[in-house]
């Protein structure tokens, strides 16, 4: 038997059972001491929590392939710059892997220079690369940053690398 969305019955228990511990944990951030917010944080950013977790904004939201890198980035915003490491990019996007904090919503500008190009192309420009782009997710180890424009020679770059 499925429901009006076409979830079977013990589906349609499991999604209501998660949204009643959702708004649950909604409760206690509303009305909790700052130890019991700290416990809570705590918990919820258990290894293999923000690890699922991750891997669900992955598959979910990638429409493009990511090739995994290490280059170091300096992002740039209207309240700052700071310095974190490409762990895996694409033509869509990059995850920076930084301990920093920051918004959804906001806008960075990236510059880094990708360290393993090769042959005589579009790629072999002189000076880093400079693209502009938006944080779309976060989770305790970066951030998720989706490119506001590609350029043909950058997606030449990803291409090589």
């Amino acid at each position: 038997m499925t429901d009006s969305v076409g979830l079977s019955a013990e589906a349609s228990r499991v999604k209501a059972r998660l949204q009643d511990l959702v708004a649950g944990i909604s409760l206690i951030i509303n009305k909790a001491s700052e130890d019991e917010h700290r416990s809570l944080l705590g918990f919820l950013e258990s290894p293999g929590l923000v690890r699922m977790l991750e891997a669900w904004q992955k598959r979910e939201r990638r429409k493009a392939s990511r090739k995994p890198c290490s280059d170091a980035v300096t992002c740039t915003a209207k309240d700052g710059a700071f310095k974190g490491f490409i762990k895996n990019i694409g033509n869509g996007g990059v995850f920076i892997e930084t301990p920093r904090t920051f918004s959804t919503g906001k806008e960075l500008t990236l510059i880094f220079s990708p360290g393993s190009r090769q042959g005589p192309s579009a790629v072999d420009q002189e000076g880093p690369i400079k693209i502009t782009g938006k944080i779309l997710w976060r989770v305790p180890r970066g951030i998720g940053v989706k490119f506001e424009t590609a350029s043909d020679d950058l997606e030449e770059i990803l291409r090589s690398l």
